[in-house]
Parts: C-alpha cells; structure tokens; sequence
C-alpha cells in the first residue's frame, strides 16, 4: 500500500469519531453559556440594578438616585 491509500484509511474513521464528538462537547459549551447569563442576571438583581433597563439605562438611573442622595454631615477630627 501506498501512503495516500493509508493516509485516505485513516482519514475516514477519524472524521467519524469527530463528528460523533463534537455534538457533546459543544452542548457543554452552550448549557454553560446559559447558566452563565442567569447567574450573571441574578447577581445583577441583587446588587440592585435592573437587566432590562440595559448598560444606559442603569447609567441614568444611577444619576437620578445620586441627585436626590443627601450629603454627608461635616466630619471633625
């Protein structure tokens, strides 16, 4: 046998072996990049900011609540 018929015999299982991986290893990918979104969101919501307002609106709203805050008390040493 010549090297391109071995080359061509070992080709075919290979790419078979592949393709029956690939489904499992990219389904671990793509749960993880869900729960990653809900973790993400719920740690979000704890921290008192809101997901659905988006980066702007969370931006906005953190300048409303900054102009109604009430200053500190002077300090003394």
């Amino acid at each position: 046998m010549n090297k391109k018929k071995i080359w061509s015999l070992q080709l075919a299982p290979g790419s078979f072996i592949y393709l029956l991986m690939m489904p499992a290893f990219c389904s671990q990918w793509i749960m993880g990049s869900k729960y990653r979104t809900k973790l993400r969101q719920r740690q979000l919501r704890n921290r008192g900011f809101d997901p659905a307002l988006g980066w702007n609106g969370i931006l906005v709203k953190r300048t409303e609540d900054r102009t109604t805050e009430i200053p500190p008390r002077t300090q003394a040493m």
